[in-house]
């Protein structure tokens, strides 16, 4: 009597790439048999063959491996594949912000949609930072992105909007005094709410009279001058 040797047949077995975007479902670990490669009745079952990929969670490739292999009639070589988690896409906007003139500026901030972000990440995994358009005079000035790094998102910015507002300025006549028959003393008024070296335009006058009273003084001029807001407070002359 002789003996019949039945040894495991050699196949080899592609792992597929599998791609996924950061945060989602991680996908199933499949693999790709050549046509023909099987013997008779059998299945991939037959094969034993079990898949995993390299750990880690971030933006980035992962080789997909054997982790088992467990046949009784093959001998099986597993080509590996490649496991990609490409950036989410994600869409935040900027918020609105007002200031006064001269005050200090507002710090320039987001908002993100409820549920954008994954797991524990906070809005620093999205790495924007905002700036917004060069200028300090009252008006409007777009709020844009001036840098995004991000690791996992890909990150859009709706733009905002910069509103610096007239400050408030208040023009107020001195009250004067003279004598009948004195010449009129000049007329001044005191200013307030005035940044650094800016001035506005503005007039004085009296109320006609020349007998013993009290006689208004007026402050005229636009409400509206520049980076500023003024109002006018009469004052008298005696």
């Amino acid at each position: 009597d002789g003996t019949l040797e039945i040894v495991k047949k050699a196949i080899t077995v592609t792992a597929d790439n599998k791609e996924v975007v950061y945060g989602d479902q991680e996908q199933e670990l499949t693999y790709t048999v050549e046509e023909g490669a099987l013997v008779g009745e059998d299945t991939k079952a037959d094969l034993g063959v079990t898949l995993k990929r390299e750990e880690g969670s971030n933006v980035g490739t992962y080789k997909i491996t054997a982790k088992e292999i467990v046949s009784t009639n093959y001998d099986v070589t597993v080509t590996p594949g490649v496991y990609t988690i490409t950036k989410k896409a994600v869409t935040v906007t900027a918020d609105n912000k007002t200031s006064v003139y001269g005050d200090t500026f507002e710090n320039l901030t987001i908002s993100i949609p409820e549920g954008t972000l994954v797991g524990d990440d906070t809005k620093e995994a999205l790495g924007v930072t905002l700036q917004k358009e060069a200028g300090s005079n009252v008006g409007t000035y777009a709020i844009t992105a001036k840098e995004i790094v991000s690791t996992n998102y890909d990150v859009t910015v709706t733009p905002g909007v910069y509103t610096i507002n007239r400050k408030q300025v208040t023009v107020t006549a001195q009250n004067k005094e003279k004598v009948y028959g004195q010449v009129d003393p000049e007329l001044k008024a005191t200013v307030e709410g005035l940044i650094g070296e800016d001035t506005i335009e503005y007039t004085l006058a009296r109320e006609s009279g020349e007998n013993v009273g009290t006689y208004t003084i007026t402050a005229t001029g636009d409400v509206e001058q520049g980076n500023y807001a003024v109002s006018y407070n009469t004052g008298k002359l005696t």
